[in-house]
């Protein structure tokens, strides 16, 4: 009987192992599935490109009785804040034009799981994110609209970070 005890053992030790493993592999996938758009640098902007609905509306907002919508505060880089629905994730986050500080228009913007892109515009780099803002609220839903994000990525002056 005790032979068959310690076997029952071993069995139920295998088991609880497996449990263990099969956790601990799920846990680190669901963490790594977060990492993967932003260790590509390409990949975020090009799956937003692919994906983004663009029959959303501008964000508008009042101030002192007149609506401010926020491609037109960044396009002149106005200190502003505003909540947004992520295209991809659906979360509410927000986002922040800081104002120009240094020659150059800092933004933050709040990413999915806790991530966060700071950029820090030129002009040229601020009106054509600007104006892409306005052409995604106005375009058609099969209207590819390019993005500058991965440029302003790309150049350094947008740096996505908390990953």
């Amino acid at each position: 009987m005790s032979k068959n005890n310690g076997f029952i053992g071993v069995i139920i030790l295998v088991i609880i192992a497996f449990i263990a493993l099969g956790g601990g592999y799920y846990a680190y996938h669901k963490k790594q599935q977060g990492k993967i758009l932003i260790q590509n640098s390409k990949s975020p902007i090009n799956e937003l490109n692919s994906t983004i609905n663009t029959n959303a509306p501008t964000t508008t907002t009042q101030v002192q009785g007149m609506a401010v919508n926020f491609e037109d505060q960044l396009n002149a880089c106005i200190k502003y804040k505003t909540a947004f629905k992520h295209p991809l994730t659906g979360e509410t986050l927000e986002k922040e034009i800081l104002g120009i500080i240094n020659s150059k228009c800092d933004y933050v913007e709040q990413m999915p799981n806790g991530g966060k892109m700071e950029c820090k515009y030129s002009e040229s780099q601020r009106k054509a994110v600007a104006q892409y803002y306005k052409d995604i609220a106005v375009s058609k839903n099969d209207k590819i609209v390019v993005n500058p994000l991965q440029e302003a990525i790309d150049s350094g002056a947008c740096v996505v970070s908390g990953y």
